[in-house]
């Protein structure tokens, strides 16, 4: 009779609503994925000072490691830019199966080599003497020309062959 007692309160505590715990673990996986605050706060059915309590120090409610583990995932280059980037990536995608042109030409300028010569000038890295000096302003002029020259003739062995017949 216990054990069918513990069982019902199991299945009670897991059919209850979600704790803290859960919803800030939850908060996190959806900021990775891509989400900002705002929409994965939303999905969860709260606000986003819901979760900033969380973060602030000031709150009776702060939560050191929610606060590092939010900061580590939000920061340039971490797990929710990656997320946009591929948020991003697939409605291009989507995008360019539908049939825009101009999404499947931004698709094949970044991932396909043969179409590298659509890509704009500071793509391809365009090579100018004055922003060479000014990144390199304590070598002389002439080694700049030097290393301008050879980037130049580098460009030109790598530009594709037309054939005009």
């Amino acid at each position: 009779m216990t054990d069918l007692a513990e069982r019902l309160a199991d299945i009670q505590a897991r059919n209850g609503p979600p704790t803290e715990e859960e919803l800030k673990a939850e908060y996190l996986r959806l900021l990775s994925e891509g989400h900002t605050s705002m929409m994965a706060a939303k999905k969860l059915d709260k606000t986003g000072t819901y979760f900033r309590k969380f973060r602030s120090e000031a709150s009776e409610t702060f939560d050191a490691g929610f606060r590092d583990a939010y900061d580590e995932i939000t920061a340039p280059g971490g797990l929710q830019n990656q997320g946009y980037a591929s948020v991003g990536i697939t409605a291009l995608v989507e995008q360019a199966q539908a049939g825009n042109v101009r999404a499947a030409e931004k698709l094949l300028m970044a991932y396909d080599p043969h179409f590298d010569f659509m890509r704009p000038a500071s793509f391809s890295g365009d090579v100018n003497i004055e922003n060479l000096m000014l990144v390199m302003k304590d070598l002389p002029t002439d080694v700049i020309e030097k290393a301008r020259q050879h980037i130049l003739e580098k460009k030109q062995r790598e530009l594709p062959v037309i054939d005009a017949a």
